[in-house]
């Protein structure tokens, strides 16, 4: 399976990953595996830019990341309630199907629970999940059905006024789920963000 990291050369003459994302990705060929690699200089594309978002946005966002730890995705409790408003109109007893709709909810996290393995939580699934709730995404059809899939920000897919696009609509999207709930402004936010990078060098 190809993936991309972005390495630097250090003193000593050994590549270095040059954010904790591409550390993670790193981290997941075991020692001794054999890789094969093609190298090449990043495009015209910020590479400062590329380590702010990666180094600075993702790791700030994994930092104040309080999971859920539930087993119900937002769009289907989403879902759920959207139903439960329409029949509680149609039904007159609006409370009844708000209780009985919950009780389902309920029902299925638990044998969720009983039979899923608690989610992932690492700097690339909250890079895909930013990426999607952004709408940087293409739609794939799958035998299980419709899908989201997080588009690749590589440098040879996204030149830099795409990426400027792109780490704007990624930070809405941190700020209004995560960071708004830690900094009175989107401008601290991205102060701690720029302070984190200046640890980081």
């Amino acid at each position: 399976m190809a993936s991309e990291i972005i390495l630097f050369k250090d003193m000593n003459g050994n590549l270095i990953p040059s954010t904790p994302y591409d550390r993670e990705k790193l981290q997941t060929w075991k020692v001794g595996e054999q890789v094969k690699v093609k190298i090449t200089k990043p495009s015209a594309r910020s590479y400062a830019h590329h380590c702010l978002y990666f180094g600075g946005l993702i790791p700030m966002a994994m930092n104040y990341w309080e999971p859920s730890g539930g087993m119900l995705t937002a769009s289907e409790r989403r879902i759920a309630k959207h139903i439960a408003g329409m029949l509680g109109k149609m039904s007159g007893n609006p409370e009844a199907i708000k209780l009985a709709v919950d009780e389902c909810l309920v029902s299925i996290e638990s044998k969720r629970k009983a039979t899923i393995e608690a989610p992932e939580r690492s700097l690339n699934s909250l890079r895909k999940w930013v990426a999607e709730e952004a709408g940087w995404f293409d739609v794939i059809d799958t035998p299980a059905g419709i899908k989201k899939e997080a588009k690749s920000v590589s440098f040879a897919r996204m030149d830099q006024d795409q990426f400027n696009q792109f780490y704007t609509d990624s930070f809405s999207v941190i700020w209004s789920f995560i960071l708004s709930r830690n900094f009175n402004t989107e401008e601290e936010a991205q102060q701690a963000i720029d302070r984190l990078m200046d640890i980081g060098e």
